[in-house]
Protein backbone atom coordinates (compact mmCIF):
# COMPACT_ATOMS: atom_id res chain seq x y z
CA UNK A 1 0.00 0.00 0.00
CA UNK A 2 1.50 3.39 -0.96
CA UNK A 3 2.26 5.87 1.68
CA UNK A 4 -0.14 8.84 2.18
CA UNK A 5 2.11 11.51 0.80
CA UNK A 6 1.90 9.95 -3.09
CA UNK A 7 -1.84 8.41 -2.49
CA UNK A 8 -2.71 5.21 -3.98
CA UNK A 9 -2.81 4.36 -7.45
CA UNK A 10 -5.57 5.81 -9.90
CA UNK A 11 -6.84 2.86 -11.59
CA UNK A 12 -7.68 0.65 -8.40
CA UNK A 13 -9.77 3.21 -7.69
CA UNK A 14 -12.08 3.30 -10.70
CA UNK A 15 -11.78 -0.65 -10.12
CA UNK A 16 -13.32 -0.60 -7.24
CA UNK A 17 -16.16 1.38 -8.26
CA UNK A 18 -16.52 -0.44 -11.48
CA UNK A 19 -17.03 -3.65 -9.01
CA UNK A 20 -19.44 -1.97 -6.71
CA UNK A 21 -16.87 -1.38 -3.64
CA UNK A 22 -16.70 1.71 -2.00
CA UNK A 23 -15.01 3.18 1.08
CA UNK A 24 -16.37 5.27 3.98
CA UNK A 25 -13.27 8.08 3.38
CA UNK A 26 -12.03 8.99 0.33
CA UNK A 27 -9.53 12.31 0.53
CA UNK A 28 -8.00 12.92 -3.24
CA UNK A 29 -5.95 16.06 -3.10
CA UNK A 30 -3.01 17.33 -4.67
CA UNK A 31 -1.73 20.10 -7.94
CA UNK A 32 -3.82 18.87 -11.03
CA UNK A 33 -7.04 19.79 -10.61
CA UNK A 34 -8.40 17.75 -13.35
CA UNK A 35 -7.75 14.63 -11.94
CA UNK A 36 -8.98 15.46 -8.92
CA UNK A 37 -12.29 16.65 -10.35
CA UNK A 38 -12.62 13.40 -12.76
CA UNK A 39 -11.86 11.32 -9.88
CA UNK A 40 -14.55 13.18 -7.42
CA UNK A 41 -17.27 12.99 -10.31
CA UNK A 42 -16.56 9.21 -10.58
CA UNK A 43 -17.29 8.31 -7.30
CA UNK A 44 -19.98 10.78 -6.71
CA UNK A 45 -21.67 9.60 -9.88
CA UNK A 46 -21.10 5.53 -8.49
CA UNK A 47 -22.07 6.43 -5.20
CA UNK A 48 -25.45 8.04 -6.29
CA UNK A 49 -26.46 5.33 -8.50
CA UNK A 50 -29.76 4.39 -7.72
CA UNK A 51 -29.81 6.37 -5.17
CA UNK A 52 -32.56 9.19 -4.20
CA UNK A 53 -29.87 12.06 -4.17
CA UNK A 54 -32.20 15.03 -2.90
CA UNK A 55 -32.21 13.03 0.65
CA UNK A 56 -28.77 11.78 0.97
CA UNK A 57 -26.31 14.24 -0.84
CA UNK A 58 -25.03 16.93 0.85
CA UNK A 59 -22.28 19.23 -0.43
CA UNK A 60 -19.62 21.75 1.24
CA UNK A 61 -16.78 24.29 0.88
CA UNK A 62 -13.97 24.18 3.02
CA UNK A 63 -13.56 27.50 3.65
CA UNK A 64 -17.14 28.49 4.30
CA UNK A 65 -18.76 25.46 5.96
CA UNK A 66 -18.47 24.84 10.10
CA UNK A 67 -17.00 21.34 10.21
CA UNK A 68 -19.85 20.40 12.74
CA UNK A 69 -22.42 20.76 10.02
CA UNK A 70 -20.33 18.23 8.15
CA UNK A 71 -19.90 15.60 10.31
CA UNK A 72 -23.35 15.86 11.21
CA UNK A 73 -24.56 15.50 8.10
CA UNK A 74 -21.72 12.18 8.14
CA UNK A 75 -23.56 10.73 10.62
CA UNK A 76 -27.00 11.04 9.69
CA UNK A 77 -28.33 7.57 8.61
CA UNK A 78 -29.51 7.24 4.69
CA UNK A 79 -32.75 7.65 4.04
CA UNK A 80 -34.61 4.79 1.73
CA UNK A 81 -30.68 3.91 0.60
CA UNK A 82 -27.49 1.72 1.70
CA UNK A 83 -25.95 4.61 2.12
CA UNK A 84 -25.56 8.78 1.73
CA UNK A 85 -22.92 11.02 0.17
CA UNK A 86 -21.13 13.82 1.71
CA UNK A 87 -18.98 15.85 -0.33
CA UNK A 88 -16.10 18.51 0.78
CA UNK A 89 -14.38 20.34 -1.48
CA UNK A 90 -11.38 22.98 -0.83
CA UNK A 91 -10.79 20.31 1.88
CA UNK A 92 -7.34 22.37 2.06
CA UNK A 93 -9.09 25.59 3.38
CA UNK A 94 -10.13 24.14 6.56
CA UNK A 95 -9.47 25.21 9.77
CA UNK A 96 -7.26 23.92 12.54
CA UNK A 97 -9.95 23.59 14.82
CA UNK A 98 -11.84 22.04 12.05
CA UNK A 99 -9.25 19.63 11.12
CA UNK A 100 -8.77 17.89 14.54
CA UNK A 101 -12.65 17.22 14.39
CA UNK A 102 -12.27 15.77 11.09
CA UNK A 103 -9.32 14.04 12.04
CA UNK A 104 -11.46 12.39 14.81
CA UNK A 105 -14.15 10.96 12.33
CA UNK A 106 -11.90 9.90 10.19
CA UNK A 107 -10.60 7.42 12.83
CA UNK A 108 -14.13 5.98 13.26
CA UNK A 109 -16.37 6.93 10.27
CA UNK A 110 -19.57 5.85 9.80
CA UNK A 111 -19.97 2.54 7.65
CA UNK A 112 -23.52 3.74 6.12
CA UNK A 113 -21.81 7.20 4.25
CA UNK A 114 -19.12 7.89 1.92
CA UNK A 115 -16.82 11.24 2.52
CA UNK A 116 -15.18 12.65 -0.06
CA UNK A 117 -12.58 15.53 1.02
CA UNK A 118 -11.10 17.08 -2.53
CA UNK A 119 -8.71 19.84 -2.31
CA UNK A 120 -5.59 21.24 -3.28
CA UNK A 121 -1.96 20.93 -1.41
CA UNK A 122 -2.54 19.33 1.71
CA UNK A 123 0.84 20.82 3.53
CA UNK A 124 1.09 20.11 7.15
CA UNK A 125 -2.08 18.36 7.23
CA UNK A 126 -0.47 14.69 8.01
CA UNK A 127 -2.61 13.39 10.92
CA UNK A 128 -5.72 14.02 8.41
CA UNK A 129 -3.96 11.85 5.47
CA UNK A 130 -2.83 9.55 7.60
CA UNK A 131 -5.98 9.06 9.34
CA UNK A 132 -7.90 8.53 6.43
CA UNK A 133 -5.56 6.27 4.33
CA UNK A 134 -6.71 3.61 7.81
CA UNK A 135 -10.08 3.98 7.10
CA UNK A 136 -10.38 4.99 3.30
CA UNK A 137 -8.37 5.76 0.54
CA UNK A 138 -5.82 9.09 -0.31
CA UNK A 139 -5.09 9.54 -3.67
CA UNK A 140 -2.57 12.73 -4.32
CA UNK A 141 -2.54 13.94 -7.95
CA UNK A 142 0.15 15.29 -9.51
CA UNK A 143 0.46 16.57 -12.74
CA UNK A 144 1.70 13.49 -15.68
CA UNK A 145 4.81 13.08 -16.49
CA UNK A 146 5.70 13.47 -20.43
CA UNK A 147 5.93 9.35 -20.32
CA UNK A 148 2.18 9.21 -18.62
CA UNK A 149 0.59 11.98 -20.66
CA UNK A 150 0.27 9.47 -24.12
CA UNK A 151 -1.36 6.31 -22.04
CA UNK A 152 -3.57 8.83 -20.05
CA UNK A 153 -4.38 10.24 -23.77
CA UNK A 154 -5.44 6.76 -24.80
CA UNK A 155 -7.52 5.79 -21.58
CA UNK A 156 -9.74 9.26 -22.36
CA UNK A 157 -10.27 7.96 -25.72
CA UNK A 158 -10.95 4.53 -25.16
CA UNK A 159 -13.71 5.82 -22.67
CA UNK A 160 -15.79 7.93 -25.21
CA UNK A 161 -15.59 4.69 -27.42
CA UNK A 162 -13.10 5.75 -30.18
CA UNK A 163 -10.08 4.75 -30.81
CA UNK A 164 -6.43 6.86 -32.24
CA UNK A 165 -3.16 6.64 -33.53
CA UNK A 166 0.40 7.29 -32.38
CA UNK A 167 0.29 9.86 -34.89
CA UNK A 168 -2.91 11.41 -33.50
CA UNK A 169 -1.78 11.21 -30.24
CA UNK A 170 1.29 13.39 -31.62
CA UNK A 171 -0.94 16.03 -33.16
CA UNK A 172 -3.29 16.29 -30.30
CA UNK A 173 -0.34 17.11 -27.94
CA UNK A 174 1.56 19.38 -30.44
CA UNK A 175 -1.39 21.51 -30.72
CA UNK A 176 -3.51 21.42 -27.44
CA UNK A 177 0.16 21.05 -25.18
CA UNK A 178 0.04 19.05 -21.67
CA UNK A 179 -3.74 20.59 -19.98
CA UNK A 180 -5.60 17.79 -19.49
CA UNK A 181 -8.82 19.41 -18.95
CA UNK A 182 -8.09 21.42 -22.37
CA UNK A 183 -6.96 17.53 -24.41
CA UNK A 184 -10.27 16.23 -22.68
CA UNK A 185 -12.47 18.99 -23.98
CA UNK A 186 -10.95 18.87 -27.43
CA UNK A 187 -11.38 15.02 -27.48
CA UNK A 188 -14.87 15.66 -26.65
CA UNK A 189 -15.50 17.95 -29.41
CA UNK A 190 -13.74 15.58 -31.77
CA UNK A 191 -15.52 12.48 -30.45
CA UNK A 192 -18.96 14.42 -31.11
CA UNK A 193 -17.98 15.26 -34.54
CA UNK A 194 -17.01 12.41 -35.81
CA UNK A 195 -20.70 10.59 -34.19
CA UNK A 196 -20.52 7.00 -34.90
CA UNK A 197 -17.25 6.17 -36.77
CA UNK A 198 -14.59 4.65 -34.32
CA UNK A 199 -11.50 6.18 -35.61
CA UNK A 200 -10.01 9.74 -34.79
CA UNK A 201 -8.14 10.99 -37.74
CA UNK A 202 -5.48 13.64 -38.11
CA UNK A 203 -7.68 15.17 -40.50
CA UNK A 204 -11.09 15.20 -37.51
CA UNK A 205 -7.77 16.61 -35.09
CA UNK A 206 -7.61 19.47 -37.65
CA UNK A 207 -10.84 20.37 -38.41
CA UNK A 208 -11.65 20.77 -34.93
CA UNK A 209 -8.92 21.94 -32.69
CA UNK A 210 -7.14 24.51 -35.12
CA UNK A 211 -7.46 26.90 -37.80
CA UNK A 212 -3.81 26.60 -38.30
CA UNK A 213 -2.55 24.01 -40.68
CA UNK A 214 -0.80 21.05 -39.32
CA UNK A 215 1.51 22.54 -41.81
CA UNK A 216 2.20 25.99 -40.09
CA UNK A 217 3.19 23.69 -36.52
CA UNK A 218 5.21 21.91 -38.32
CA UNK A 219 7.36 24.39 -39.56
CA UNK A 220 7.48 26.29 -36.76
CA UNK A 221 9.16 23.67 -34.62
CA UNK A 222 11.41 22.95 -37.43
CA UNK A 223 12.31 26.51 -38.30
CA UNK A 224 13.17 26.77 -34.76
CA UNK A 225 15.26 23.79 -34.53
CA UNK A 226 17.06 24.76 -37.41
CA UNK A 227 17.77 27.88 -36.34
CA UNK A 228 16.49 29.93 -39.22
CA UNK A 229 14.83 32.87 -36.99
CA UNK A 230 13.01 34.58 -40.11
CA UNK A 231 10.76 31.81 -41.23
CA UNK A 232 10.55 30.61 -37.37
CA UNK A 233 9.46 34.19 -36.73
CA UNK A 234 6.90 34.13 -39.49
CA UNK A 235 5.11 30.58 -38.77
CA UNK A 236 5.13 32.15 -34.85
CA UNK A 237 3.31 34.89 -36.47
CA UNK A 238 0.65 32.79 -38.47
CA UNK A 239 -0.47 31.21 -35.58
CA UNK A 240 -0.79 34.41 -33.39
CA UNK A 241 -2.65 35.64 -35.72
CA UNK A 242 -4.82 32.42 -37.06
CA UNK A 243 -5.65 30.33 -34.45
CA UNK A 244 -7.44 31.64 -31.50
CA UNK A 245 -6.67 28.61 -29.59
CA UNK A 246 -2.70 28.90 -30.01
CA UNK A 247 -2.43 30.59 -26.28
CA UNK A 248 1.88 31.28 -25.37
CA UNK A 249 1.49 27.77 -23.18
CA UNK A 250 0.65 25.66 -26.21
CA UNK A 251 3.01 26.85 -28.85
CA UNK A 252 5.98 26.52 -25.59
CA UNK A 253 4.09 22.93 -25.23
CA UNK A 254 5.03 22.67 -28.71
CA UNK A 255 8.75 23.91 -28.74
CA UNK A 256 8.89 21.51 -25.03
CA UNK A 257 8.08 18.22 -27.05
CA UNK A 258 10.71 19.56 -29.98
CA UNK A 259 13.37 20.29 -27.76
CA UNK A 260 13.70 17.06 -25.59
CA UNK A 261 13.06 15.03 -29.03
CA UNK A 262 16.34 16.49 -29.77
CA UNK A 263 18.26 15.84 -26.77
CA UNK A 264 16.68 12.03 -27.15
CA UNK A 265 18.39 11.80 -30.01
CA UNK A 266 21.72 13.65 -29.13
CA UNK A 267 21.84 11.17 -25.97
CA UNK A 268 21.04 8.27 -28.35
CA UNK A 269 23.63 9.22 -30.68
CA UNK A 270 26.56 9.32 -28.53
CA UNK A 271 25.51 5.10 -28.16
CA UNK A 272 26.13 4.67 -31.76
CA UNK A 273 23.33 3.62 -32.90
CA UNK A 274 22.12 2.81 -36.24
CA UNK A 275 19.78 5.93 -36.98
CA UNK A 276 16.73 3.18 -37.48
CA UNK A 277 17.26 2.05 -33.92
CA UNK A 278 17.40 5.55 -32.58
CA UNK A 279 13.88 6.26 -34.48
CA UNK A 280 12.49 3.29 -32.85
CA UNK A 281 13.66 4.14 -29.43
CA UNK A 282 12.52 7.51 -29.44
CA UNK A 283 8.72 6.33 -31.38
CA UNK A 284 9.47 7.26 -34.66
CA UNK A 285 7.17 4.87 -37.06
CA UNK A 286 8.95 2.83 -39.86
CA UNK A 287 7.16 4.78 -42.57
CA UNK A 288 8.19 8.07 -41.25
CA UNK A 289 12.21 7.32 -40.58
CA UNK A 290 12.80 9.25 -43.90
CA UNK A 291 11.31 12.16 -42.26
CA UNK A 292 13.21 11.58 -39.14
CA UNK A 293 16.59 11.84 -41.31
CA UNK A 294 15.69 14.71 -43.61
CA UNK A 295 14.78 17.37 -40.31
CA UNK A 296 15.43 15.89 -36.54
CA UNK A 297 18.29 13.55 -37.19
CA UNK A 298 20.36 16.91 -38.63
CA UNK A 299 19.15 19.53 -35.96
CA UNK A 300 20.41 16.98 -33.32
CA UNK A 301 23.57 16.74 -35.08
CA UNK A 302 24.00 20.34 -35.18
CA UNK A 303 23.68 20.96 -31.43
CA UNK A 304 25.30 19.46 -28.25
CA UNK A 305 23.94 18.50 -25.16
CA UNK A 306 24.90 21.53 -23.00
CA UNK A 307 22.61 23.27 -25.80
CA UNK A 308 19.78 21.32 -25.58
CA UNK A 309 19.79 21.46 -21.60
CA UNK A 310 20.11 24.86 -22.20
CA UNK A 311 17.33 25.24 -24.11
CA UNK A 312 14.89 23.14 -22.53
CA UNK A 313 15.59 25.34 -19.15
CA UNK A 314 14.85 28.63 -21.51
CA UNK A 315 11.38 27.17 -22.26
CA UNK A 316 11.34 26.46 -18.58
CA UNK A 317 12.12 29.91 -17.72
CA UNK A 318 10.03 30.94 -20.13
CA UNK A 319 7.36 29.12 -18.95
CA UNK A 320 7.26 30.51 -15.47
CA UNK A 321 7.50 34.16 -16.59
CA UNK A 322 4.57 33.38 -18.44
CA UNK A 323 3.09 33.52 -15.28
CA UNK A 324 4.44 36.24 -13.59
CA UNK A 325 5.50 38.97 -16.18
CA UNK A 326 3.84 41.95 -17.13
CA UNK A 327 5.65 41.65 -20.33
CA UNK A 328 3.22 40.84 -23.63
CA UNK A 329 3.32 37.14 -24.33
CA UNK A 330 4.30 37.75 -27.96
CA UNK A 331 7.14 39.98 -26.68
CA UNK A 332 8.40 36.66 -24.44
CA UNK A 333 8.08 34.66 -27.24
CA UNK A 334 9.31 36.11 -29.92
CA UNK A 335 12.50 36.63 -27.54
CA UNK A 336 12.26 33.03 -26.74
CA UNK A 337 12.50 32.37 -30.60
CA UNK A 338 15.25 34.82 -31.26
CA UNK A 339 17.24 33.01 -28.12
CA UNK A 340 16.49 29.10 -29.24
CA UNK A 341 17.76 30.12 -33.07
CA UNK A 342 21.10 31.63 -32.16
Amino acid sequence: MATPDRGQDLANLYLELKQGRFRPLYLLYGDEEFLISQALEAVQKATLKGIPADFNFNLYYGKDTDTQRILESANTLPMMAARRLVILKDAHEVKEAGLERLVKYAEKPSPSTVLIMAGGAMGTKKKLLAAVKKNGLVLELRPLYDRQLRPWIKGEVLRLGKTIGEDGIDILIDMVGDNLREIHSELIKVSIYIGTRERITLEDLQAIISDVSLDTVFEFTDAVGQRDIGRALLQLSKMLENDPNASAHRILAMLHRHFQQLYRVRTLLGEQLSTNEIAKRIGIRDNMIWKFEKELLPQAKKRSRIELMKALRMLYETNVALRSSRVPEELQLDALVMSLCR
